[in-house]
């Protein structure tokens, strides 16, 4: 397997490499690391029968939609939903797997999201998701946060935007989300 992986990584190496000049700056790599990573949650996708270089949205059952957190089962207590063109997932369950702290702000009313350096806040309703890092940034995704019974559901964009993290629709119903972020 590691021999499998030296020979992918060459290969995505040398191809990137003799990628010509004019290629899109942002499609260089952070670090070798994360191109490593990317290539062992490929590797591993493989598995699940996870097609990494499609993402079928529209054809998950919403119903049966099965969740794995960087390969591990998550059972969660509230389910997803469709909305419009997204999946709406609970947003303190999802986001705590990945180390999140999710809380609400009384003060202002809004939830907020940490971790490390990283802050973000969103309100129900309204498609304005507040992102500090450097500096202030205020977004909005393909539909707006909301409460159900107590519960914030964000949309699959904010996990994948906001937060950064990865994700792959597999044929047979499952969404694995991952974090490629390397130590």
């Amino acid at each position: 397997m590691k021999f499998f992986k030296s020979i992918v990584l060459n290969l995505v190496c040398l191809s990137f490499f003799a990628t010509p000049t004019y290629a899109n700056i942002k499609t260089i790599p952070k670090s070798i690391n994360e191109i490593n990573k990317n290539i062992e949650v490929k590797l591993e996708a493989a598995k699940y029968n996870i097609d990494v270089n499609k993402n079928p949205l529209d054809d998950i059952n919403i119903d049966k939609l099965n969740i794995l957190v960087n390969f591990n089962d998550l059972k969660l207590q509230n389910k997803a939903y469709r909305k419009d063109k997204t999946i709406m997932f609970p947003l303190k369950e999802l986001a705590s797997e990945f180390n999140f702290k999710v809380s609400w702000n009384n003060d202002l009313k809004k939830v907020e999201v940490t971790k490390d350096d990283f802050y973000s806040n969103l309100e129900a309703y309204v498609n304005k998701y507040t992102l500090k890092a450097t500096h202030e940034e205020v977004l909005s995704l393909v539909c707006y946060p909301e409460t159900i019974d107590g519960v914030m559901y964000a949309p699959l964009e904010f996990f994948t935007q906001i937060l950064d993290l990865k994700y792959e629709v597999s044929r047979n119903n499952t969404i694995l989300f991952y974090d490629i972020k390397t130590n």
